[in-house]
């Protein structure tokens, strides 16, 4: 179900760099996963950057503007789009890895108001940064797996 009365997202706008504002309880609901158990995962909705993706899912890592171990700084000089999410500087949890299914683009990106041809991203320095800080955080292992398993609804995976 698309709630988005924006613009919605297409599944070939999900790239490597894009930042979308996003719920994780309802990422959860269409079958998104990530390294944390419930009660670790981040709470409420937030910024989340995509580090990588093929036609069929994609990997993210979520933003916030509170610093804490295994977070990575993100500059507003490393960020285009929207004001609220170039304004103040971000810290990506590089230890939070979500796997997202491409097809439900659009209503898991039901909160973000960005616009085609304006989409929040990060520079490409920045992403760089990012995947190589993930890369601890056995990034690699959890692409080959999510590419393998397909749509994996509810699974978890320890990084």
């Amino acid at each position: 179900m698309n709630r988005n009365y924006h613009a919605s997202i297409g599944q070939d706008e999900v790239r490597p760099g894009l930042a979308l504002f996003l719920s994780p309880r309802y990422l959860r609901d269409v079958g998104g996963a990530s390294t944390q158990g419930p009660h670790r995962e981040v709470q409420g909705n937030h910024f989340f950057v995509c580090l990588e993706a093929d036609t069929s899912h994609s990997l993210w890592v979520p933003a916030s503007t509170k610093n804490g171990p295994g977070r990575a700084l993100l500059s507003s000089r490393e960020k285009t789009g929207a004001a609220s999410w170039r304004q103040p500087i971000s810290f990506c949890n590089v230890g939070e890895i979500w796997t997202l299914p491409n097809a439900l683009a659009s209503d898991w990106a039901f909160l973000d108001e960005s616009r085609p041809h304006q989409r929040n991203r990060v520079t490409r320095s920045a992403l760089a940064r990012l995947r190589c800080e993930a890369q601890g955080e056995n990034l690699c292992s959890l692409w080959v797996f999510a590419r393998r398993n397909g749509d994996r609804r509810g699974a978890r995976w320890a990084a």
